[in-house]
């Protein structure tokens, strides 16, 4: 009996054919789909701070005691800010241990980076003034803000301004007026995003 192992493949070698890649993205495409039209429920719930019920599923807002329906879809972002994941904390022995060298982060994980005290790097308020003048930009999210440089500029101009950092060295040395616009998140440890949308973010 003669081996047919080559026929799937003109040339003889084991390749995947054309037909094969095709039923693959089709079939992703489908799990992806059914995936996104089931109802928040288990591990997606607790990452996004929604504990699921029979039926339709409820979250509280804390501030407003607001009832909010949250039975969407699995891959919408639901209504409302994220539940904000602090960084982890390490001891002053591992934390020398990063060599920061003249980076501030004392405490925080290596992964988060650091942060200098005055960024020159990133001060760009050229750019920052034709956001404003030319495009418009009424509010921004500054992502990894560190003390908040550049979200300074942003407040002091007016702008409807929010930071998200990582580096809890960073938020409990900032230097904005008002603490309470930086949210302190590691995105290393889950998603977040603000409860209202934004004409830009800066980073």
């Amino acid at each position: 009996m003669a081996n047919n192992s080559s026929a799937s493949s003109p040339s003889g070698s084991s390749g995947v054919s054309v037909r094969s890649v095709i039923l693959l993205l089709v079939l992703s495409n489908m799990l992806v789909y059914q995936f996104a039209s089931l109802p928040k429920s288990g591990a997606v719930s607790d990452i996004m701070g929604i504990r699921s019920s029979t039926g339709t599923s409820t979250s509280s807002s804390a501030s407003t005691g607001q009832v909010i329906d949250t039975s969407r879809y699995a891959l919408e972002v639901p209504p409302g800010e994220a539940r904000a994941l602090p960084s982890v904390r390490i001891s002053d022995e591992e934390s020398d241990r990063v060599g920061r060298k003249f980076y501030g982060g004392k405490g925080d994980k290596a992964h988060l980076g650091g942060f200098t005290e005055i960024d020159v790097h990133g001060l760009s308020p050229t750019l920052w003034k034709d956001m404003v003048e030319y495009f418009g930009i009424k509010s921004v999210l500054d992502v990894g803000c560190g003390r908040g440089l550049s979200t300074s500029w942003f407040v002091t101009h007016g702008l409807d301004t929010l930071c998200v950092e990582g580096s809890h060295d960073a938020v409990e040395r900032t230097m904005l007026p008002d603490p309470s616009i930086v949210t302190e998140h590691d995105f290393s440890r889950g998603p977040w995003w603000p409860g209202r949308t934004v004409d830009a973010v800066w980073s």
